[in-house]
């Protein structure tokens, strides 16, 4: 079976489980996407072929909130600009292999047991605006934020938006904490986005 098929049969399964829940398949992106009222849930499934002739795939899921990454964005050029970043995403799964029918079945399997026991209860609840911040800025008892792995390069413009949104109190310490990261990443190399989507919070957001 040629890998574009298996991809396409491991997406119907996939469309099987997820269409009844309101989720339509955005082929550009291999996944399964709803719109709410502030931004888009989503169920991403990532394909990969080696350069040795082995196949697997990853699924995760995740929420975008529509206002915060337009703060993100606004630190980016636009041709850089992404409608398709999650704010606050599940763990990923383990790789999944598809090199034999017994394996594409075993992954389906698998993905439909990701789907009922990770994605459907993590996408099926109500984030507010204090969610997302709580969320996304983790702090230890000391009100200093949690370094956690996977965070991303924008996870600070990210983590701000989120608490200037929600009007978090923790907003100013965090600002200062998260601009002193940054200047120490890799020799400054993220601060110019990261001042960008500042001064767009300070212009914009009250």
């Amino acid at each position: 079976m040629s890998w574009p098929s298996i991809q396409s049969d491991v997406l119907h399964a996939c469309q099987a489980l997820l269409e009844p829940h309101g989720y339509k398949l955005v082929k550009s992106r291999t996944s399964f996407e709803r719109p709410t009222a502030t931004g888009r849930l989503s169920v991403r499934l990532l394909f990969v072929a080696s350069d040795v002739g082995n196949y697997s795939l990853r699924v995760g899921c995740g929420v975008r909130h529509d206002a915060i990454e337009r703060i993100v964005d606004m630190g980016r050029a636009p041709e850089q600009r992404s409608n398709s970043a999650w704010t606050i995403n599940a763990e990923w799964s383990n790789p999944l292999s598809l090199n034999s029918a017994e394996e594409q079945a075993e992954a389906v399997s698998g993905l439909h047991e990701y789907i009922r026991a990770v994605a459907l209860p993590f996408l099926g609840r109500e984030y507010s605006l204090e969610d997302f911040s709580t969320l996304l800025n983790v702090t230890d008892a000391e009100g200093l934020p949690i370094e956690r792995s996977g965070m991303g390069v924008h996870f600070w413009q990210r983590g701000l938006a989120a608490a200037r949104l929600a009007g978090d109190g923790r907003f100013e310490s965090l600002r200062r904490h998260y601009t002193h990261r940054v200047h120490s990443l890799s020799n400054g190399l993220y601060l110019p986005e990261f001042e960008k989507s500042l001064t767009y919070m300070d212009d914009h957001i009250a």
